[in-house]
């Protein structure tokens, strides 16, 4: 796990300077974020006021190869590119910021992941017993609120169930993917030949959070293809 003085692979980095800054000013141009290496890494790149907040964008590939330290550089202050001010002042870097990256998702709260939305509709209303256009060629995705643990994303613990007339049909193994932000974790399920109706029964699902919690809500919903 992380080791002394990190930061988690999901955790957050955070620059602050002397002047507020204007955030159309950055972007992956202005705010570089590379490994030790020099290798690219896909970020999020948030401000708030004076504070400029970097958090890598974790795959499952970065969490197989994940950084043993993150170098947040800007451009310089002569370039076009350069991070500005709301007054256009042009901010300067002295030298390129480093963070110490742990291994693994960390979840910052304790208790269930919270299933945010469902196909894109928010699960904090009362879903109801069918959802259409939940899905399409780029699958069903399920937001949470905090990190699932990644051993426990497989085919087989997101079995999901084409429907013909109300009937279930033999349940078919998805494809499945995920990008962690942060706490946001989006899971994508990919049904092979997707049918046009499925039948998700999240109770049946082998999902666990960090410390092995079970998702909730669990809900049970018939889902119509976009």
């Amino acid at each position: 796990m992380a080791f002394a003085g990190s930061i988690p692979l999901n955790g957050r980095m955070q620059l602050a300077f002397p002047l507020a800054i204007d955030a159309l000013s950055v972007n992956a141009r202005s705010v570089r974020v590379t490994d030790a290496g020099g290798r690219p890494l896909p970020a999020r790149r948030t401000v708030r006021g004076r504070e400029l907040f970097v958090e890598l964008v974790v795959t499952p590939e970065l969490l197989a190869d994940p950084p043993r330290e993150v170098v947040v550089d800007l451009a310089r202050h002569t370039s076009v590119h350069a991070v500005r001010t709301p007054t256009a002042e042009r901010i300067h870097q002295s030298r390129p910021s480093r963070f110490r990256i742990g291994v693994g998702l960390v979840a910052e709260q304790e208790g269930s992941p919270r299933l945010l939305s469902l196909g894109g509709h928010p699960t904090a209303l009362k879903l109801p017993r069918r959802i259409g256009s939940a899905y399409g060629p780029e699958g069903l995705v399920l937001v949470y609120d905090r990190p699932l643990d990644p051993a426990t994303i497989t085919p087989a613990a997101c079995p999901l169930s084409p429907s013909a007339e109300g009937m279930s049909l033999t349940p078919v193994l998805p494809d499945v993917d995920w990008t962690c932000v942060g706490q946001r974790f989006e899971l994508t399920l990919r049904p092979p030949q997707p049918p046009r109706e499925l039948l998700l029964s999240l109770r049946r699902f082998g999902l666990r959070g960090i410390a092995g919690e079970v998702p909730q809500p669990a809900p049970e919903v018939e889902l119509a293809a976009s």
